[in-house]
C-alpha cells in the first residue's frame, strides 16, 4: 500500500496514548511500573494471517534521545513507540523489531536510561515479540556518564566493556537469539525466526566490530544450517548520510565500515538487508554481493528531532517487494521525505532444506617436490572452480579436471552448487625444489703437522661424509664431527628427501708430526744448509727447502731429508759435494751420524765412509765456501765443519 494510505489507516484505527508512569526509582532491570496505554483500534485492512506471505518489520532508529528525559521523568515519547509495536503486531504482522545501536545516551551513575530502554522493552517480553539489539557508542563505557563526550582511559578497550546492557538485558531476555560470540554476552549474536513462508536471521554486530568477532560472524553465515536464511545485519555505523559505505572506524573503534562489508556483508548469498545509525539522516544503497545477490542498505537516525520515530518494512515474499517508511506513534503521524522508498524484484532465499555446496576432492596436501606431477579434481555435483598461481577460475563439471603442477604452484578451488552457493576457497600449495642440500664446514686441502678436527653442516635434510675410502655415514642438520688424526682424504655431499643430491667434494688432509731442524754453519754467519737440486748447498733463507727432518735408522744413525723435496743427503757419487736423492733406506752412504763438539755443535759424519776409510777426515764443511756443502778432507774440530741443529 501506499505510504499516506497507511499513515491515514493507522491514525484512524490507534487511539490516543495516554500518560505513561515514570520509572526512575525502578531497581530491578525487569522490573516496569503500571503504564496505563489503550490498545490500538487497527482496521481490518491491515490484518495479516501468520502464514501469509506479508508481513512487518521494525527498526528503532538511535533512541538515545527517547529515553535521556532526565531521573524520574517519564520517557513519554519511548514508551509510546514500544507500546504501539505491541499493539499493531497482530494487525500489521509484525514479526521482529531490531534497534541500530545508540539505545541509551550515556550510562548514568543511577542508570536511570538503562531501567527506561528496559521498562520500554518489557512491553515487547510480555507480548512475547522477537526483537534483537545492536550496540553503539553510547551503549558502551567509552562515552562518559556525564555527557557524550569520551570517557577518560583507553577509549578502544572501553567501546568493548558493556556490563550494563547485558546486565538489563541478559541473554535469556532475547527467546530468538541462537548464538553469540562471547558467552553470556549479547553484543555479537544472531537470531532467527520464520515469516512470509520464508527462514530470517538476524545478525547484531558490534561498533567497529573486532575481526575476531567478524570471523565469528563469518561461520554463522557459512554455517549450512542457516544458508537458506535470509539475513539481517543490524550494526551501528555503516553507513554516511550520503548513501555511501562509511570507511573509517571512529579513530577508537577496530575494523572499519567498509572492511565489514568487503569481508562480510558482501561475500555471503544468504545477506539480503543491512540496517544502521550512528548519523543523522535517512539514506539506503544496493550493492550486488560477491555471489550475485542484492543487498538492501538502509540508514536511519533522528536522534537530534526527538520525535521517536520508528522505521516501518512491509515485506511479500510473494510479490518479491520491500516497502520502507517512517512513523511516529507519538506524532501520530508519517514523514513524506525520501526516507520512504521500496524495492521490487527482490530475491529472497528459499525455504527448505538448506543448500548445501558441492565437495571438490583430490588436491593432495601441501608438498615439496622435484618432479612434476598432475593432479585430478573431482567435484560432487554441480560445478567446481579451480585456478592456480592468481590466475581466473576455470570451471569444470563432476567428469573432473586434470590440473598439471610443473612449478611451485598455489592451487585454488571451490564448489558451487545451482542456487548459486558457493563452498569455501581451499587453497593447497606445490612447492618446487630442485636444490640440492650444502654441506660446509670443510676447509680447503691443507698440510698440518697436528690433529685437528672438522665440523661438518649440511643446511637442510642430510650430509654424506667419507674419509680413506669408506663407507659414507649420514649426518643431519646437527652437524658432525670428525676427527683428523693422520694423512686423510675427505669426501662429502647433500642429499634430501627429494633425492636432490649435491656434487661430492673431496679435499685431502697432510698431516707431517716430523720435526724439523734449520741446519746452520759455525764459520759462516746466518748460513743454513738448502736443497740446491742434485746437491746441498747453502744460504740464509726460510723455506722448507732449509728444513730438514732426521729419520732414526738405528745405533745413533739418521738419514737426513728435506722438507721441500723429500730427498735425503748421501755421498753415493765420491764427489766433493754432498749429493741430495732418493736412495734406498738401507744405503749406507745416506745414513749419517753426529758428532758432539760441544755447546750443541755437531760434525755430520757419513756411515759408509766412516766405517770403510781410515783415518778419514770426510765430514760435511763449508772449508772453500764453494756455496755447497763439501764433504772431503777437513781437519777435526774446524767450525766450517761444525753444525747447529735449529729447530723449527
Amino acid at each position: 500500500m501506499k505510504f499516506k494510505a497507511f499513515v491515514s489507516i493507522l491514525l484512524l484505527g490507534v487511539l490516543t496514548l495516554i500518560a505513561l508512569a515514570g520509572c526512575a526509582h525502578v531497581t530491578n532491570p525487569l522490573a516496569v511500573d503500571s503504564i496505563d496505554v489503550r490498545e490500538a483500534d487497527t482496521p481490518e485492512t491491515m490484518a495479516l494471517s501468520a502464514t501469509a506471505s506479508k508481513f512487518m518489520l521494525a527498526v528503532m532508529p538511535d533512541t538515545q534521545s527517547e529515553v535521556c528525559v532526565g531521573p524520574g521523568n517519564t520517557p513519554t515519547k519511548f514508551f509510546a513507540m514500544t507500546r504501539w509495536l505491541t499493539n499493531i503486531r497482530s494487525a500489521s504482522n509484525l514479526q521482529f523489531v531490531i534497534t541500530v545501536g545508540d539505545n541509551i545516551n550515556w550510562t548514568t551513575p543511577d542508570e536511570y536510561m538503562w531501567k527506561n530502554l528496559s521498562n520500554g522493552y518489557r512491553d515487547l517480553d510480555i507480548a512475547g515479540m522477537n526483537y534483537a539489539l545492536a550496540l553503539g557508542n553510547h551503549d558502551t563505557h567509552a562515552v562518559a556518564t556525564n555527557g557524550g563526550s569520551a570517557r577518560p582511559g583507553d577509549t578502544h578497550a572501553l567501546l568493548r566493556e558493556t556490563p550494563e546492557f547485558n546486565r538489563y538485558f541478559p541473554v535469556s531476555r532475547f527467546k530468538a537469539q541462537k548464538g553469540r560470540y562471547q558467552t553470556g554476552k549479547s553484543d555479537n549474536a544472531f537470531y532467527t525466526f520464520t515469516a512470509g513462508g520464508l527462514n530470517w536471521l538476524v545478525l547484531s554486530l558490534e561498533l567497529w566490530a573486532r575481526q575476531g568477532a567478524v570471523d565469528w560472524a563469518k561461520t554463522v553465515l557459512a554455517n549450512p544450517a542457516y544458508t537458506n536464511h535470509n539475513v539481517i545485519i543490524t550494526m551501528h555505523s555503516y553507513l554516511n548520510s550520503d548513501g555511501s559505505i562509511y570507511s573509517g572506524n571512529g579513530g577508537y573503534g577496530d575494523m572499519t565500515s567498509r572492511a565489514i562489508y568487503d569481508q562480510l556483508v558482501s561475500q555471503y548469498a544468504n545477506v539480503r538487508m543491512v540496517v544502521c545509525g550512528h548519523v543523522g539522516s535517512s539514506a539506503h544503497r544496493t550493492d550486488v554481493g560477491a555471489k550475485g545477490n542484492t543487498v538492501y542498505q538502509i540508514l536511519q537516525d533522528y536522534q537530534g528531532e526527538n520525535n521517536g520515530w520508528v522505521r516501518l518494512i512491509e515485506v511479500d515474499t510473494s510479490a518479491k517487494t520491500m516497502k520502507f517508511w517512517m512513523y511516529s506513534p507519538y506524532l501520530k503521524q508519517g514523514r513524506s521525505d525520501s526516507s520512504t522508498f521500496s524495492f521490487s524484484g527482490v530475491n529472497f532465499v528459499p525455504t527448505g532444506v538448506p543448500a548445501t555446496p558441492p565437495v571438490v576432492s583430490g588436491a593432495p596436501a601441501n608438498l615439496t617436490t622435484n618432479k612434476a606431477f598432475s593432479i585430478t579434481l573431482d567435484v560432487d555435483k554441480n560445478y567446481g572452480y579451480w585456478s592456480t598461481n592468481g590466475s581466473s577460475f576455470s570451471p569444470f563439471t563432476t567428469a573432473g579436471v586434470s590440473v598439471p603442477i610443473s612449478r611451485t604452484t598455489t592451487l585454488r578451488y571451490y564448489g558451487k552448487e545451482g542456487t548459486g552457493i558457493s563452498g569455501t576457497t581451499n587453497s593447497r600449495t606445490y612447492t618446487f625444489d630442485t636444490a640440492a642440500p650444502v654441506v660446509s664446514g670443510a676447509p680447503a686441502n691443507l698440510t698440518t703437522n697436528a690433529s685437528f678436527s672438522i665440523t661438518l653442516d649440511v643446511n637442510e635434510n642430510y650430509g654424506y661424509w667419507s674419509t680413506n675410502g669408506s663407507a659414507f655415514s649420514q649426518f643431519t642438520t646437527s652437524g658432525v664431527t670428525i676427527s683428523i688424526a693422520d694423512d686423510t682424504t675427505l669426501r662429502c655431499y647433500g642429499k634430501d628427501a627429494l633425492g636432490n643430491t649435491s656434487a661430492t667434494n673431496t679435499r685431502t688432509y697432510s698431516i707431517d708430526t716430523a720435526v724439523y731442524y734449520k741446519i746452520k754453519n759455525r764459520h759462516l754467519t746466518n748460513q743454513f744448509l738448502c736443497d740446491g737440486g742434485d746437491r746441498v748447498t747453502y744460504g740464509s733463507g726460510s723455506t722448507d727447502a732449509y728444513r730438514w727432518t732426521l729419520e732414526y735408522v738405528g745405533n745413533g744413525i739418521f738419514r737426513l731429508k728435506n722438507k721441500s723435496s723429500g730427498k735425503y743427503m748421501h755421498v753415493d757419487g765420491g764427489l766433493d759435494y754432498v749429493e741430495l736423492g732418493t736412495p734406498a733406506a738401507s744405503d749406507t752412504k745416506s745414513q749419517w751420524f753426529l758428532v758432539e763438539m760441544g755447546d750443541y755443535w755437531r760434525e755430520i759424519r757419513n756411515q759408509y765412509i766412516e766405517k770403510s776409510v781410515a783415518s778419514n777426515t770426510s765430514r760435511i764443511h763449508t772449508d772453500h765456501q764453494k756455496g755447497y756443502a763439501e764433504y772431503l778432507n777437513a781437519s777435526y774440530g774446524w767450525w766450517t765443519a761444525q753444525w747447529f741443529f735449529v729447530r723449527q
